[in-house]
């Protein structure tokens, strides 16, 4: 088995971004400073050594979790994630 990496769980996260026609940024950066929260975008949230899929819920930027288990090595969030994108095409295809 190949390590899972950060950059394998950014590649099935930016998939399921585009899957799902949510936009590909956290938020873009106003005139005059601040941020302009991208609502609906999917990320990674670290911490405590794991990592949880979250999507943006509002535009202060609260989250809700989408993956389950709490804070998960990234092997577990990477099969969570790819399951979610297979249940999607799957979807799609009905």
């Amino acid at each position: 088995m190949r390590r899972i990496t950060d950059r394998h769980l950014s590649q099935v996260v930016t998939q399921l971004n585009l899957d799902t026609r949510s936009p590909d940024t956290y938020g873009t950066k106003k005139d005059g400073g601040g941020l302009d929260i991208h609502i609906g975008h999917y990320h990674v949230d670290s911490a405590y050594g794991g990592n949880e899929l979250v999507r943006t819920m509002n535009t202060g930027g609260g989250i809700e979790v989408i993956s389950r288990g709490g804070y998960i090595p990234k092997r577990e969030l990477y099969y969570q994630i790819s399951a979610l994108l297979d249940g999607i095409y799957i979807g799609a295809e009905v």
